[in-house]
C-alpha cells in the first residue's frame, strides 16, 4: 500500500438518497481507493454497523 486515504462521503438516513444508497457510494469509493494500490480509512461507515440511528443515545455517539 503505498498511502493511507481519508474517506469522506455523505451518510444520512433521511433525504432523496436514503442511508443504503450513501453507504453503496461510500463502498465505491473505498474500492476506488484499493484499486489504486492505497488503504482507505472510512470511519463513518464502520460505525453504521453498530449503531442504530433511531436511537438517540446511538445516533448522538455517532456525531460526536
Amino acid at each position: 500500500m503505498k498511502r493511507r486515504i481519508f474517506v469522506a462521503s455523505p451518510l444520512r438516513a433521511d433525504g432523496a438518497h436514503g442511508l443504503y444508497a450513501h453507504l453503496d457510494y461510500m463502498r465505491d469509493c473505498v474500492a476506488r481507493v484499493l484499486d489504486d494500490g492505497d488503504a482507505p480509512f472510512a470511519p463513518h461507515g464502520f460505525y453504521t454497523y453498530w449503531l442504530n440511528d433511531d436511537v438517540p443515545a446511538d445516533r448522538e455517539a455517532g456525531i460526536r
